[in-house]
């Protein structure tokens, strides 16, 4: 069963998602000079675009098993709600740590992967991690399949997108039903944006 998330499961939801992006390019990107802080330093990071999500109230959903959580997605819906201040801020108390080099590159991704989006109203998936003892399950599938039906359900949303710095996932995406909408490269990332009709 997916479950909605909340503030209670912030650290379980940081650590699964650590664990599961603890080598993927995004981070390796963002982060390419944090040296020996590399893990503290992705704990962190993981850290902002989970407060993001649950500052806004949008969408974190979770996988439960034996009461342990086993899968995070973190959504974006097709109008978050506007914050006065966010993690994602040049002058939030994480970038005095993570350094505003890490911030340059991470902002640069966002801005470039940004315009891959689709123009309809959509819902976003931000992050979706499985712990490595729990892949291969159907775990992703099952809440891609929930942000589906989200979004088929709201009347203002026309589809789900996300997008993968990996090109072995493209596959994985392309036989739940998502397309390839654009592609482009940022520093040494390639970035690919997929999308997924729902109304």
């Amino acid at each position: 069963m997916v479950l909605r998330l909340g503030q209670v499961d912030r650290s379980e939801v940081v650590e699964v998602l650590s664990e599961a992006f603890a080598d993927y390019p995004v981070m390796r990107y963002v982060l390419s000079d944090a040296g020996s802080e590399y893990d503290a330093r992705l704990e962190l990071l993981v850290g902002v675009f989970v407060d993001l999500r649950l500052m806004r109230g949008s969408p974190v959903l979770g996988i439960r098993l034996g009461g342990s959580l086993a899968a995070v997605a973190l959504v974006d819906e097709p109008s978050p709600s506007p914050l006065e201040t966010s993690p994602l801020d040049a002058d939030a108390p994480v970038w005095s740590t993570l350094g505003q080099q890490a911030y340059r590159r991470m902002m640069a991704f966002e801005h470039e992967s940004a315009h891959l989006e689709p123009e309809v109203p959509h819902y976003f998936v931000g992050m979706i991690g499985v712990l490595a003892e729990h892949r291969g399950q159907g775990f992703a599938s099952q809440l891609l399949a929930e942000v589906r039906r989200m979004s088929a359900q709201d009347p203002g949303s026309a589809a789900v997108s996300l997008s993968t710095e990996r090109e072995s996932n493209l596959a994985f995406y392309g036989r739940l039903g998502y397309r390839i909408t654009g592609e482009t490269q940022v520093g040494n990332l390639h970035t690919w944006n997929l999308i997924m009709e729902t109304n």
